[in-house]
């Protein structure tokens, strides 16, 4: 059988840990324009890509446990308030 197609993940801002990582995304639905890479407060974690309001992400929102690169990953304005909340979720920013 032939490969149909390759999907090249979006999830850069992930930090692998020998080679591989499992992480389970949400798919949620946004009320608003949402960025790639990009912590939103209203869904809870990681945008994986962008998306116009009513359409359907993956958002990382729970780690066990998985860090992220701070140089890839937009935290918004209270990048430390961000930082606590995914903490609390498993996420651990690192490399600031």
């Amino acid at each position: 059988m032939g490969k149909i197609a390759t999907v090249t993940p979006r999830e850069e801002f992930i930090v692998q840990m020998n080679g591989a990582y499992n992480i389970v995304f949400d798919e949620i639905e946004t009320a608003a324009e949402v960025a790639a890479n990009t912590y939103v407060e209203a869904l809870g974690g990681i945008t994986a890509k962008a998306a116009e309001a009513g359409e359907f992400v993956r958002v990382m929102v729970r780690g066990n446990p998985t860090t992220v690169n701070a140089q890839r990953v937009d935290l918004g304005s209270d990048a430390e308030s961000a930082k606590t909340a995914l903490a609390a979720k498993g996420i651990i920013v690192v490399n600031e």
